[in-house]
């Protein structure tokens, strides 16, 4: 371990106040000038832990503080101060606030040293659980045997077959991850690295070396770390007009093409559409139809609430914590609330609202209350039967299917892995015409 463990150090003179000689062994120090505004992008990701210098503690002196703490979250803050927190009010609501532990000048740096090591194991063992949790939701994204994510999974085995760029839209918390982790386990490049590029947290001023180049410690891959295998462009919506040309040297043609000279697949997601972007002038047209070679929605956890019985299922067995929790089951109101929810956070939520009702129940059986939802009387759910959710569902995947091939039943047919009969029938039993 030791300098492979980053300390932040956040004060309004860092240079000065930072111990280097005794914590600088054991520990990488990244200094933060509190003077500044918040600009988070090159600080290292979770796990955290930080040193918030509050000598001669004065809300004035610290204009940035608070917007810093927040930027910065989750880390775990010991404070250091000059003045007593019981002394001074708004000093100790801060430390009490913020911080985990705070030390009186003058310092004690062993003690502080082993007080972050426990810390920082803390914080290490929470982010791995968070990594697991966030693992099991990719996994299970895409499980379930609705219309709407059986014509998904279908789609994505199709594009998987190719190195065509593949641009992934999706609501927040459909799996847009999932899905391109996906694609890249079923591609030629399975077995080369999938290196993902957060767009959102690129420098304003991106040019193509920021993109080929990685940045230790930023916690953000690059183009070159990709070669032989797959590069996922999250949030390609984010990027700015100056900063989306960087990306054309991923598709150009010539041999000295970031892409084309690193055998790179490029997915790209999105969660506003980019054809809308484009016609309102904030999104360059050349660079949306690089990212397009192909294109997949992702369907809303409401577009396919038949899934969320598996989906439980799956989630229930992923939590790391479930073998200590004894509730396995949802009561018959609390199925209800489920399904006539509206889902504005898709899988993320369901997953998060289950956890939360795991950790709150003290019983095997989920009620509404632990889910934090509101409860539905019997007479409210009359009208929206299983089976009307299923034929729902499915009016929906013939429509989509129809849709995506122009109108083309056969393709549509073999797009939802039914016969051209069954889908002749499907289009009557809904009245989907082609238009």
């Amino acid at each position: 371990m030791g300098a492979d463990r980053t300390l932040l150090w956040l004060s309004p003179d860092p240079e000065q106040s930072l111990p280097t000689q005794t914590l600088a062994d054991r520990w990488h120090l990244v200094p933060i000038d509190l003077n500044q505004p918040p600009n988070v992008r090159s600080v290292p990701p979770v796990p955290r832990v930080g040193v918030l210098d509050l000598q001669n503690y004065d809300s004035e002196r610290f204009p940035w503080l608070e917007e810093w703490l927040v930027a910065l979250a989750p880390t775990t803050w010991v404070g250091l101060t000059s003045q007593s927190p019981y002394d001074e009010p708004s000093l100790g609501t801060l430390i009490g606030t913020y911080c985990a532990d705070y030390h009186t000048l003058p310092l004690d740096l062993p003690r502080l040293d082993t007080v972050l090591g426990h810390l920082w194991g803390m914080a290490d063992l929470q982010a791995r659980l968070a990594e697991g949790h966030k693992a099991s939701l990719q996994r299970h994204a895409l499980a379930g045997d609705s219309p709407r994510i059986h014509q998904t999974r279908t789609l994505l085995q199709r594009f998987a077959q190719t190195l065509e760029p593949v641009l992934i839209h999706g609501a927040s918390g459909t799996g847009k991850e999932a899905a391109a982790r996906f694609l890249h386990d079923h591609s030629p490049v399975s077995q080369g690295p999938f290196v993902t590029i957060n767009c959102a947290a690129l420098p304003s001023s991106l040019s193509d070396d920021a993109l080929l180049e990685h940045e230790p410690g930023t916690g953000v891959g690059s183009v070159d770390s990709a070669h032989g295998g797959s590069l996922l462009l999250q949030a390609v919506d984010e990027l700015t007009l100056e900063q989306q040309p960087a990306l054309l040297g991923l598709f150009q043609d010539e041999p000295g093409a970031a892409g084309h000279q690193r055998d790179i697949r490029i997915i790209a997601t999105c969660t506003r559409p980019l054809d809308a972007l484009v016609h309102a002038g904030r999104f360059r047209s050349d660079v949306y139809y690089r990212l397009a070679g192909l294109e997949i929605q992702l369907p809303l956890l409401s577009e396919r609430l038949e899934d969320i019985p598996t989906l439980l299922e799956l989630f229930f067995d992923a939590l790391p914590d479930a073998r200590r929790h004894p509730p396995r089951r949802l009561d018959e109101s609390a199925m209800r609330a489920l399904l006539l929810h509206d889902w504005p956070g898709n899988l993320r939520e369901l997953s998060n609202r289950l956890r939360q009702a795991v950790l709150l129940s003290d019983r095997r059986t989920i009620t509404t209350n632990d889910l934090g939802l509101t409860p539905h009387p019997p007479g409210q759910y009359e009208g929206l039967s299983l089976d009307q959710f299923r034929a729902r569902a499915e009016q929906q995947a013939v429509s989509c299917s129809l849709a995506l091939t122009h109108n083309n039943v056969s393709a549509a047919a073999r797009l939802l892995d039914i016969s051209r009969v069954s889908m002749y029938r499907l289009m009557e039993k809904h009245r989907t015409y082609r238009g």
